[in-house]
C-alpha cells in the first residue's frame, strides 16, 4: 500500500475503514455489507476505487495513458525457435499470431505497434 497523493475525504475514509475490515473479517463482502447494512454494490465500488488509488494491499494506481503491465520475467528468454508458434491477444482486440523464431526485440516492437491500432 501506499500514500495518497492528496488527502482522503472523509467519505474515502470511511469506505476504506469498511473495505479492510470486510478483508479482515475473512468472510464475503456479500455477508459483511449484510452485517452492517451496507450496499454490497457500493462496497465492490468503492473496493475497486481506492485499490485503482493504491489504497489496498496488492493493488496499485495505474499510470495514467498506460495499458501496458510490466513483465520481469526471472529468467531470460530463449529466442523462439523455428518451429515457435505463439498467439497474443491484445485487450483492444487485436490478435497478433506468430510463427518461427523471433527474438525479445522484434517481439517488444511488434507488441508496441499493435497497441497502437484502433
Amino acid at each position: 500500500m501506499s500514500e495518497p497523493k492528496t488527502p482522503l475525504t472523509k467519505r474515502q475514509r470511511y469506505w476504506l475503514r469498511h473495505i479492510n475490515a470486510a478483508d479482515a473479517s475473512h468472510g464475503t463482502l456479500v455477508a459483511y455489507a449484510k452485517d452492517h447494512k451496507l450496499k454490497v454494490r457500493d462496497l465492490y465500488q468503492w473496493k475497486t476505487a481506492l485499490g485503482r488509488r493504491g489504497l489496498l494491499p496488492g493493488k496499485r494506481e495505474k499510470p495514467a495513458g498506460s495499458s501496458f503491465v510490466p513483465v520481469k520475467p526471472t529468467s531470460p528468454l530463449p529466442p523462439l525457435s523455428a518451429e515457435s508458434q505463439c498467439t497474443v491477444t491484445l485487450p483492444n482486440g487485436v490478435r497478433l499470431d506468430f510463427t518461427g523464431a523471433l527474438g525479445p526485440e522484434s517481439l517488444h516492437d511488434l507488441l508496441q505497434a499493435a497497441s497502437r491500432l484502433a
